[in-house]
């Protein structure tokens, strides 16, 4: 299971590392 990914760029969070909360937040 993934807890972090890469991320280029995200409406509410700074370029880098997010946690799997913030991806079902955005609506991955």
């Amino acid at each position: 299971k993934i807890d972090q990914i890469p991320v280029v760029d995200d409406s509410n969070t700074p370029i880098g590392i997010i946690d799997v909360q913030d991806l079902l937040e955005v609506g991955f």
